[in-house]
């Protein structure tokens, strides 16, 4: 099972935010890799950002997830509104 930061399960649909604390270029990498496939073999996607991204560009990491998650949702036949 996975535990994504945010998500819409129905739409799997999820994004992880990556602090360099948590998420090391080392085992804790190769863990979300794992997850991140786990995800992707279920018919998921992940969207990664990092937690400079969102102290730096909040509202274009905002936007860019927008955009992602309404492309998502318009695969799933869903409309906006």
């Amino acid at each position: 099972m996975v535990h994504p930061d945010l998500g819409v399960p129905a739409l799997g649909f999820y994004v992880e935010v990556d602090h360099h604390t948590w998420h090391d270029p080392t085992a804790a990498a190769d863990y979300d890799k794992d997850r991140d496939r786990q995800v992707r073999l279920a018919g998921g996607v992940v969207e990664r950002v990092t937690d400079t991204q969102l102290r730096d560009n909040l509202p274009k990491v905002v936007a860019d997830l927008r955009t992602l998650y309404l492309g998502r949702r318009s695969s799933f036949g869903v409309q906006a509104g």
